[in-house]
């Protein structure tokens, strides 16, 4: 049985292995980042300032990974009285607060990436507490995976969040015709109100108003989103795939592709406001379920499920399962592990038996590999299918009555950008 050495790095005097100092500043990283904003919606108006009958200024709703929401926003309006430009002030709001369900999936983050700073700093012998020492790997797999846990709770309950107090907004110009009361309560209820503003504010484009909305991520959800899943998957990585499995390197890849991608698919990849009549609808999908809020004079909530997003998680979930199974469960699946499967100083007469084995195992594990690759390219195919098959067709329905909005997340993007990784791993020679 061949040694695995893993990478160290030595720092003054102490040495610590790759995964655990990338535990320590991905960690520290990670800190950090929940201070960000995780929550950025928002309206802006600009307009030449030589116009009149135009609007200027904006709404934004900001929240970080902590629950520290901020709504501020001023908006003015400018009109002319004979040669002169005159402005009045439509609204002008700063309200802010700490939101008690984001604070509590922020403290499980907090400790996720604690952890996983623990377990990067036993594993280098900072910390030199027994029990420490003999559970860093149990801790880095806890750590990373709370943090994985608090972000995708986060993304999945944001329009849930409460904002403290329902609240109005009032947006009144007589002279256009707009008597806009914008109410809400909530993270999704905000996010509707933006879109009835946009609405009612479009007829000020005839005038020059330029309106733009965003409903997108914050950088600090991404962020953590993108370091969290990469933590998770060294964690896996070292001691799972590496010491314990002892993996090849191409088939190590093909699960760290397959945990990256389906962590990405665990967070909000997709996300819709509409309008229809006096209720107001925000939805969200993630992993294959799609999620929608409706707000009127109750709140509904409805959960439907996606088939071609489905398809590509189970597919990602054959990957993971198919290849540790083969590799540790089957006699040929020794030609997936990092050992020798001929070697010279076995007996002759072992040696002439593996050496007979040996195309047979080799056809095996052929077989497994071109077997691993079709599931990839299912699961590509069924990604691509979920934004042509569920996505396009709702977004072109929403742009076509102008009811609404459909934004794709950077997790969609970055997800297929991985799962073509892990199908060009099984068309470049790795093993």
């Amino acid at each position: 049985m061949s040694i695995i050495v893993e990478p160290k790095i030595k720092i003054r005097r102490r040495e610590i292995t790759l995964v655990g100092f990338l535990n320590v500043v991905i960690g520290l990283i990670l800190l950090g980042t929940l201070l960000l904003p995780w929550i950025n919606v928002s309206l802006t108006a600009t307009a030449p300032s030589y116009r009149s009958g135009v609007i200027y200024g904006d709404l934004r709703l900001t929240g970080n990974g902590f629950g520290g929401l901020r709504i501020i926003g001023r908006m003015d309006y400018q009109y002319g009285v004979g040669e002169q430009m005159m402005t009045s002030i439509l609204f002008n709001i700063a309200y802010y607060y700490l939101s008690p369900l984001p604070l509590a999936i922020g403290i499980v983050s907090f400790i996720g990436a604690l952890l996983t700073i623990l377990s990067g700093l036993a594993d280098g012998g900072v910390l030199k507490i027994r029990i420490f020492s003999e559970k860093k790997d149990l801790m880095g797999i806890i750590g990373s995976s709370l943090a994985v846990l608090g972000g995708v709770i986060y993304g999945l309950l944001v329009n849930m969040f409460s904002l403290g107090q329902a609240s109005a907004l009032a947006i009144t110009i007589p002279e256009r015709g707009i008597n806009l009361i914008l109410e809400y309560s909530t993270v999704g209820e905000f996010k509707v109100a933006i879109f009835k503003a946009y609405t009612a504010l479009a007829v000020l484009k005839q005038a020059g108003v330029s309106l733009k909305y965003s409903y997108y991520v914050a950088p600090g959800l991404l962020l953590w989103a993108l370091l969290s899943a990469i933590l998770l998957t060294l964690n896996v990585h070292y001691p799972l795939l590496t010491r314990k499995y002892r993996l090849r390197t191409a088939w190590k890849l093909r699960i760290d592709s397959a945990i990256m991608t389906f962590v990405m698919m665990l967070y909000p990849i997709a996300g819709f406001v509409k309008l229809s009549g006096t209720t107001g609808t925000v939805g969200v999908f993630f992993l294959f379920l799609k999620v929608t809020t409706t707000f009127g004079e109750s709140i509904s909530r409805a959960i439907t499920i996606d088939i071609y997003a489905l398809v590509a998680l189970i597919m990602l979930v054959l990957v993971v399962f198919l290849t540790i199974f083969a590799a540790t469960k089957t006699a040929p699946g020794i030609l997936m592990r990092a050992e020798e499967f001929i070697r010279f100083d076995l007996p002759p007469d072992e040696l002439a038996r593996r050496s007979k084995l040996l195309p047979v195992y080799i056809s095996y594990v052929s077989r497994i590999k071109l077997l691993v690759g079709f599931l990839w390219l299912i699961a590509l195919v069924t990604l691509f299918g979920f934004l042509l098959k569920t996505l396009l067709p709702l977004h072109l329905s929403l742009a076509k009555f102008e009811t609404g909005f459909l934004w794709v997340e950077p997790f969609t993007v970055i997800a297929i950008g991985i799962a073509t990784f892990g199908l060009l791993t099984h068309l470049v020679y790795l093993d």
